[in-house]
C-alpha cells in the first residue's frame, strides 16, 4: 500500500532484484577467481569480455523479472508457475553440461533457448573452453533486448489496467491486457 500511496517509481523493484542477484553472482565469481589463481592457473584475454556476459544475462533477467512481476499482479497463479519454469530453463541450458554433449540431431533445437549462447560465452571467458559464434551472440543480444522491451511494455500496461476500477473495467482490462502481451488469451473468464 506504502508503494501506491507515495510517488515510487515501480520500476525500481524488479531492477533492484535482478542487481541483488548480480551482487550475489559476483561474490560467487570472487571466490572462484581465488580458487583458480591459488590453483596455479591463470586467465587469457578471454575474461575481458566477462563483464558483456554478465551486462547480456542482467537485460534478459530483468525482462523476464518485469513479465513475471506484470503477470504475477494479474494471476496469483504465476508466483507458483515460476519456480516451475526457471527449473526448465535450468535443465534446458548448458549450465551443467557444455553444448557439444548434446547429441547433433538434438543441437538445433537446443540453439533455439537464447541462454546456449550465454553460458557458452561465460564458459569460454571463465574456463577457456565453449563454443561461442557470432550468430549465437547476435540470436542472444536480439533475445534478450526483446525480451527487455516486451518486459518494459507488459510493466508499463501493467500500471494501467490495475489502477481501472468499477464493474466495466473488466472488459477494458481484458483487452489491454491482449494488447500488452500481444497475444489472444482466449477470452478467459477468470480474467474478469
Amino acid at each position: 500500500m506504502l508503494i501506491s500511496k507515495v510517488f515510487f517509481p515501480r520500476l525500481v523493484l524488479p531492477i533492484s532484484s535482478a542487481i541483488s542477484g548480480l551482487l550475489d553472482a559476483l561474490v560467487g565469481l570472487s571466490f572462484f577467481v581465488f580458487l583458480k589463481l591459488l590453483s596455479g592457473s591463470s586467465f587469457g584475454l578471454d575474461i575481458v569480455a566477462l563483464p558483456i556476459w554478465l551486462g547480456l544475462l542482467l537485460i534478459f533477467a530483468l525482462g523476464l523479472g518485469l513479465i513475471s512481476a506484470a503477470l504475477s499482479v494479474r494471476f496469483r497463479d504465476v508466483q507458483y508457475i515460476t519456480p516451475v519454469f526457471v527449473q526448465i530453463l535450468f535443465y534446458g541450458s548448458p549450465i551443467a553440461y557444455r553444448t557439444a554433449a548434446v547429441p547433433e540431431q538434438w543441437r538445433g533445437f537446443f540453439s533455439l533457448n537464447p541462454l546456449t549462447p550465454l553460458f557458452e560465452g561465460l564458459r569460454w571467458s571463465l574456463l577457456g573452453e565453449g563454443d561461442v559464434s557470432l550468430p549465437g551472440v547476435v540470436y542472444l543480444l536480439f533475445a534478450s533486448l526483446l525480451v527487455l522491451a516486451r518486459g518494459t511494455r507488459v510493466r508499463g500496461c501493467d500500471l494501467n489496467f490495475v489502477t481501472w476500477r468499477g464493474k466495466r473495467a473488466g472488459g477494458r482490462r481484458r483487452a489491454l491486457l491482449g494488447r500488452c502481451l500481444d497475444i489472444n488469451l482466449f477470452d478467459i473468464t477468470v480474467i474478469a
